[in-house]
């Protein structure tokens, strides 16, 4: 089987522009990290249907939902889902349809709550309604499989997301490259 997220990722890249594909090339050589810049940290684990805020460069804002919490798996424990909206949505309106892909910045990742304890995420809602969203899988490019967010095996679904908990760095890589294809960066 192929790297599934790989090959999406070629296809993408390969529909954007000169300009935008040396920006990422550039981007992605350089050793310099794209960070989310830091707001007011908080202890308390975030809920599902929590809606946080990121802010990036000069107060861009993305927000995002936990779909969610206390995830454990062999990467650790008490992991989160979250996915983060494209800029200027109304976060709302996409809650109260489906959340697919195309209304998504990042997809579904899976990370630890150290992103709201230094920060990065700082909750401004939250949601109490069921969270609909399209179906998705994880692919493992070392297994070359398709787990669920507990590890559990899957097959390809609607969306695929790659396997793993991102870093606080991976985040702002992933937001890093939506920036420069969005023309923001």
């Amino acid at each position: 089987m192929e790297n599934i997220f790989k090959k999406k990722w070629v296809e993408r890249f390969d529909s954007l522009s000169p300009e935008i594909q040396k920006k990422i090339k550039d981007y992605d050589a350089s050793s310099e990290i794209f960070q989310l810049n830091k707001q007011k940290g908080s202890r308390k684990y975030p809920e599902v249907g929590d809606i946080f805020e990121i802010s990036v460069l000069d107060d861009i804002k993305f927000q995002g939902i936990v779909l969610k919490n206390h995830i454990n798996n062999i990467n650790g424990d008490d992991l989160l889902l979250i996915c983060i909206f494209n800029r200027d949505v109304d976060i709302e309106l996409y809650l109260e349809d489906k959340i697919c892909e195309n209304n998504l910045l990042i997809k579904p990742e899976i990370v630890g709550k150290e992103y709201w304890t230094r920060g990065y995420f700082y909750k401004i809602g939250e949601y109490k309604k069921p969270i609909n969203i399209a179906e998705y899988s994880f692919y493992s490019v070392g297994k070359n499989k398709f787990f669920d967010e507990y590890g559990n095996d899957s097959v390809q679904k609607e969306m695929v997301c790659l396997s793993g908990v991102a870093t606080i760095t991976g985040i702002g890589t992933m937001v890093g490259e939506e920036l420069i294809i969005q023309g923001l960066m």
